[in-house]
């Protein structure tokens, strides 16, 4: 099994972007492994999205113009990201040209 979320499952609080990352982990079967983005708190600062935003909780952002209007996105410091998926092992964490954090792991 394998589970693919690229730009997708930061769409969220913080912590219900944790509670389904726990949710995913639960699911997979036994060596089942994810692929799976979330952006940097770093990068946050240069979306244009996001110049005229409110702060939901802290490190969580809806932009307040655009397409994504009043959408929550999530964004993430290395700590935190590492944090998002200690259940899992073998995690392979890399910063993309993007600024999205790629999560590699295994159950």
């Amino acid at each position: 099994m394998l589970v693919i979320s690229i730009s997708t499952i930061h769409h969220g609080t913080k912590e219900q972007v944790q509670n389904l990352i726990n949710r995913i982990y639960e699911a997979i079967v036994k060596n089942g492994r994810i692929f799976i983005t979330v952006p940097d708190f770093e990068s946050s600062k240069k979306w244009n999205t996001f110049k005229d935003h409110e702060e939901i909780p802290e490190g969580t952002f809806a932009p307040l113009s655009g397409p994504e209007k009043g959408l929550p996105h999530s964004f993430f410091t290395k700590e935190e990201a590492q944090k998002l998926f200690s259940k899992f092992k073998n995690l392979q964490l890399n910063l993309d040209d993007h600024g999205r954090w790629i999560a590699q792991a295994s159950k």
